[in-house]
């Protein structure tokens, strides 16, 4: 996360091995996957925690 006003960037925490995140239009989740792209991740900003929505369904591809 990068805070613009401040310059300051922190790690969401449990991100760790976590890409391709994707911001929810309305900003208060984010979806991403690790990189062999076999699960779907759910964070939620206001709980400060990941959900596994899928897992080991294959390759899942890029997401949009």
């Amino acid at each position: 996360m990068l805070d613009v006003a401040s310059r300051r960037s922190s790690i969401v925490a449990g991100s760790d091995g976590i890409c391709c995140p994707r911001w929810s239009p309305d900003g208060r989740y984010l979806l991403a996957s690790h990189a062999a792209y076999e699960d779907l991740l759910l964070y939620e900003f206001a709980t400060q925690k990941w959900s596994v929505i899928t897992k080991g369904l294959g390759d899942i591809g890029y997401m949009e």
